[in-house]
Formats: structure tokens, sequence, C-alpha cells
């Protein structure tokens, strides 16, 4: 269903939108565009809580002792799991370079163990988790980008 602009006197916006029901939530989708709306049971909003998530102080207190936080969202049969992980120093790059000439899912467990500061444990000692978030804490290792020009 194409995506119409709202005309005076139409009652319902998810008129314009197809529609899905998900989970106790209201998907409404359309080209780019996916609202969610969370579903009310007798005046009391259900939601769903995310294993491991911390408040926003928490987080501040993390970036004020560790610098950049990096929050990493793991999802397995619908469960949610956030984890909380800072840049890796020096030292872990070294010993995660060195086991990864022999070992890479040890060399990922030393990027995860070090790295990790806060939230869910879950994604530390379930495998399907922690490949999901290894793959994300990959990315955090060359995050910065440099550039060379002759001067």
């Amino acid at each position: 269903m194409p995506l119409h602009p709202r005309k005076i006197g139409e009652p319902n916006w998810r008129n314009y939108f197809p529609q899905r029901f998900t989970g106790g939530n209201f998907v409404a989708v359309g080209a780019d565009l996916q609202i969610r709306l969370n579903v009310t049971n007798n005046s009391k909003l259900i939601t769903k809580e995310m294993t491991g998530q911390l408040t926003e102080a928490e987080i501040n207190r993390l970036k004020a002792q560790y610098g950049k936080i990096y929050e990493i969202t793991a999802e397995d049969d619908g469960e949610q799991y956030v984890a909380y992980f800072r840049r890796p120093d020096m030292g872990t790059l070294s010993a995660m370079t060195k086991m990864a000439k022999t070992d890479e899912i040890k060399a990922s467990q030393i990027l995860l163990e070090n790295c990790f500061v806060g939230g869910a444990d879950t994604v530390k000692s379930d495998t399907s988790l922690f490949m999901a978030t290894v793959g994300e804490l990959s990315k955090i290792v060359g995050a910065a980008k440099a550039t060379i020009k002759n001067v």
C-alpha cells in the first residue's frame, strides 16, 4: 500500500501503512519507515526490558571511568541482551593478536573479557550471544581513521 499524505477528517493514520502485529506491538511499515507502538493492557503499558540494560547514570559513570563506551545488543529467541564495552588497550590488543595466530575463538574471548564493563554477563557464556557480540565488538578495534599526506 503506498504512503499518502493525511487527509483532513480521516480518523486513523494506520490507514496509510501496511500493518502487522508482532509480540504485543503494532508495527506499521512503509517504504523506509517503521513505527512501533506499545500495546496497552488494562491501562498498563506492556514493555519488554532488555537484559543487562544500564541506567543513564550508570553509563555516565562508566564513561567517566573508561572514556568511550559502546553498547552492543544481541538477540536470541526474541530476548535482547545488552552489554557495554570500552575500547581495548594496547595490552589487550597484544594478547589478542598473539592468541589469534593459534586460536581465534580464544582471541575473541580475550577481547570480550577485557573490554566488557557492564550489562548482561550472558554474552560471555552463551555461544550464540558470544559470537554475535564479538562480531560487533571487533568493529571498535579499527574504529578510528588516520590519513597521511606528503608535506
